[in-house]
C-alpha cells in the first residue's frame, strides 16, 4: 500500500532521492557506504527537508542507538522484524512528525514572545531553579540567560525592602512554598 520513491546505496544518493521526490517518511539503515554515512543523511532529510527518518538496521548496540537518538528519528526498527512493525512504523511517522513539527512552531511562538515582552519575566521549576529569564529580567537581575539557568531563583532573584535594604525571599519561591499568587509590595526593589 506504499509506494517507494527510490532506493539509495549511498547517503548521497539518499539525500538526492528524497530531495528530488519529497518522501512522506524515509528509512534509513544506520550504516551506509560513502558520505554522509545513514545517520548524517537522516540529520540532513530531518532537519533540511523535514522528512522523517525511520531506521531500519541490525545495529542495535548501545553506542549506535545513542547516536541515533540524537536524531531524533521516527522509528528504529531492529532487523530482522515483522511486516507489521515496519508498517505501524510507516503509518506512525508522518503523525508523529506533524506533530513534532507543530510543538516546534509553538515553542518558537512562545520563545519570540517571550523574548519581546518589555516586563521582567523569570520561569522556574517546581524547585524554584531558574528555567529561563527573558532580556528584561537579563538586565533587572544581572544574571545572562546561560548563567541562570538551573541556579535557585534565590540566588538570581535578589530583592531589597525600598526603606529598610532588607533582602526579600524571592516571589517564585514563597508562591511554590505556600502555593499562592505572590503580590510584591510596591516599595520592594
Amino acid at each position: 500500500g506504499f509506494e517507494i520513491a527510490g532506493a539509495a546505496d549511498t547517503g548521497a544518493e539518499a539525500v538526492a532521492i528524497a530531495e528530488a521526490t519529497r518522501p512522506d517518511v524515509a528509512l534509513m539503515d544506520i550504516m551506509l557506504h560513502g558520505k554522509p554515512e545513514g545517520i548524517d543523511a537522516a540529520c540532513i532529510l530531518r532537519d533540511e527537508l523535514s522528512i522523517p527518518v525511520i531506521y531500519l538496521t541490525a545495529h542495535s548496540d548501545a553506542a549506535t542507538l545513542h547516536k541515533a537518538k540524537l536524531t531524533d528519528p521516527a522509528g528504529y526498527i531492529v532487523k530482522p522484524f515483522e511486516d507489521t512493525q515496519l508498517r505501524v512504523a510507516l503509518e506512525l511517522a508522518p503523525a508523529r512528525h506533524a506533530m513534532d513539527q507543530r510543538a516546534r512552531q509553538a515553542a518558537r511562538l512562545l520563545s519570540a514572545t517571550f523574548t519581546s515582552v518589555g516586563d521582567a519575566i523569570i520561569a522556574t521549576n517546581i524547585r524554584s531553579e531558574v528555567i529561563l529569564l527573558n532580556p528584561a529580567a537579563e538586565r533587572m537581575t544581572g544574571w545572562t540567560q546561560e548563567q541562570a539557568a538551573g541556579k535557585p531563583c534565590s540566588e538570581v532573584v535578589r530583592l531589597k525592602h525600598h526603606d529598610t535594604g532588607a533582602l526579600q525571599e524571592d516571589p517564585a519561591t514563597r508562591a511554590l512554598r505556600q502555593g499562592v499568587v505572590v503580590q510584591l509590595d510596591p516599595n520592594i526593589v
